[in-house]
């Protein structure tokens, strides 16, 4: 156990496609990183250590808020994937 609440033994999945309203798919710059966006919010937002983070419903993806507990949160973990040849 990590300490904190224990995994669910079936983890919920929703997908949230490109809705095309607007091209803010991705966006670097050298203090955070960000996913989505639109009308001031941003659909994931992680700051340049990844330890702190936000989650808004942004126009990109038409999504929910990646959490139930509120829109900002701090980073655990950051685990990356490379799809691709």
């Amino acid at each position: 156990s990590h300490g904190g609440s224990a995994t669910p033994e079936r983890i919920r999945f929703k997908a949230f496609p490109f809705t095309g309203e607007n091209d803010f798919s991705i966006f670097c710059q050298p203090g955070y990183l960000s996913v989505g966006g639109g009308d001031g919010r941003y659909g994931l937002w992680l700051d340049a250590a990844l330890g702190q983070g936000v989650s808004d419903s942004c126009p990109t993806f038409g999504n929910e808020a990646l959490s139930d507990e509120g829109t900002k949160f701090d980073v655990l973990g950051v685990e990356v994937w490379y799809i691709g040849s």
